[in-house]
């Protein structure tokens, strides 16, 4: 609570209120990196896309293209790299835009709220694939750029600040399973640390980047990172 703009427990009208509690502009701030934390949670996994495949944990894959709706190829001498992070109930709720980027596509995934805590990735193979999510992709300094917010147990509402038409967790939606595009006629120019989007409990995030392969991560599996903290080098 001392980190939250609103300190005093009256001043929340509900529990989702208290759960999605704005932090104080201070208690974050936002390090000097090209990619940065876009919430507070813990590493699951970070490494390379291989052969059109993202792991949710070691040794737990699924197709890019079912997961973010395209295959994005990266250039000569780049990479495509991802970083997954699980907010739990206690973590911050809200996410940041990671990095200065372009965003010019949205995906919602309408589907399942199976809970994404750790344990159960390594349960269920592809279990992100079944969860309602919402992919934002564009480009960054170094080419492709993807950001994803995924619904878990008793969260399926995502909300983006600047894209009033997107509607989760709606149930006739979750039955149809029909994708739904969303272009941006005019790409919308994000800056990095900005504030973006919320849950409604806590869920996962996962980036995907086109990188050269000269970089390095400044984390690894398992550690606890914050909004604004350098993830990369």
């Amino acid at each position: 609570m001392q980190e939250a703009q609103r300190q005093n427990f009256k001043d929340y009208k509900s529990l989702n209120d208290f759960f999605t509690r704005q932090l104080s502009p201070l208690a974050r701030p936002i390090e000097d990196s090209i990619i940065t934390s876009p919430a507070d949670g813990r590493v699951l996994y970070l490494g390379p896309v291989p052969n059109g495949r993202v792991e949710a944990v070691k040794g737990i894959s699924y197709s890019i293209e079912r997961f973010l709706g395209e295959v994005p190829i990266p250039r000569e001498g780049y990479s495509l790299q991802q970083i997954t992070i699980y907010l739990s109930p206690s973590d911050c709720h809200r996410f940041h835009s990671p990095t200065n980027w372009n965003i010019r596509k949205r995906v919602h995934f309408p589907g399942d709220l199976l809970s994404v805590a750790p344990p159960l990735t390594h349960v269920i193979e592809g279990l992100f694939n079944y969860n309602e999510r919402v992919a934002l992709s564009g480009t960054w300094i170094n080419g492709f750029f993807s950001f994803i917010a995924i619904g878990a147990f008793n969260v399926g509402s995502i909300c983006f600040y600047f894209d009033s038409e997107l509607s989760t967790n709606c149930k006739k939606d979750s039955k149809l399973r029909e994708r739904k595009f969303k272009h941006f006629s005019d790409p919308l120019l994000v800056p990095k640390g900005e504030e973006i989007g919320l849950f409604k409990f806590g869920s996962c995030i996962v980036l995907i980047f086109e990188m050269p392969q000269s970089f390095k991560f400044l984390v690894a599996p398992g550690d606890k990172v914050r909004i604004g903290q350098s993830l990369v080098k």
